[in-house]
């Protein structure tokens, strides 16, 4: 189990053979958490003191027949903590990503903020995403929470463009995945 104290800021890069992490975040801690490849993880975050904070920022590009599951558990227990959760893949060949998101808000968290998504890019038509992205809300006094899941193709139009500009298909393909999976320069 990992523990951010109480006023400590800390960056998380989870080990690729983990693949079962708990995390608890106390009074005004702050987390930021990597995860990043093919793998297979439950993870369980705990805000436990008021004002803590999280962020999420999950990546894969699959290729071949890789499989990536993901179950992330997000409780907000204290008043006004805050979580925002970004996971894409880049999907192509017969490449797999399940990802299954909760935050749960529990009713001692008065004024807590959340952001759950999840973005797929299919590159092949075997390729395939499922995600399960879920809200759970035992307060009415919450500051913003909402979630967004979307799995679909390049956009053509983007491809057209940068064609247009001279680049061949195929790097126009590589820009736009990188484009995708980019991390904020905020992280």
């Amino acid at each position: 189990m990992l523990v951010v104290a109480q006023g400590e800021e800390k960056t998380i890069r989870l080990d690729k053979r983990a693949e079962e992490e708990r995390i608890k975040i106390q009074e005004q801690g702050s987390a930021i958490v990597f995860i990043e490849g093919p793998r297979k993880l439950t993870l369980d975050i705990l805000l436990m003191g008021p004002d803590a904070s999280l962020e999420v920022i999950g990546r894969f590009r699959g290729t071949g027949k890789e499989r990536q599951e993901i179950i992330l558990r997000i409780i907000q227990q204290a008043p006004r903590t805050s979580a925002m959760i970004d996971f894409r893949s880049a999907l192509s060949d017969a490449s797999f990503s399940l990802f299954d998101g909760l935050i749960r808000v529990e009713e001692s968290a008065a004024e807590a903020r959340g952001f759950l998504a999840y973005k797929a890019l299919l590159l092949s038509p075997s390729a395939r995403a499922k995600p399960i992205p879920r809200l759970e809300v035992l307060t009415k006094d919450v500051a913003s929470l909402g979630h967004a899941a979307s799995v679909g193709k390049i956009d053509q139009d983007q491809l057209f463009y940068l064609q247009s500009r001279g680049l061949p298909r195929e790097q126009a393909e590589r820009l736009t995945t990188e484009g995708f999976l980019a991390i904020p320069k905020t992280a």
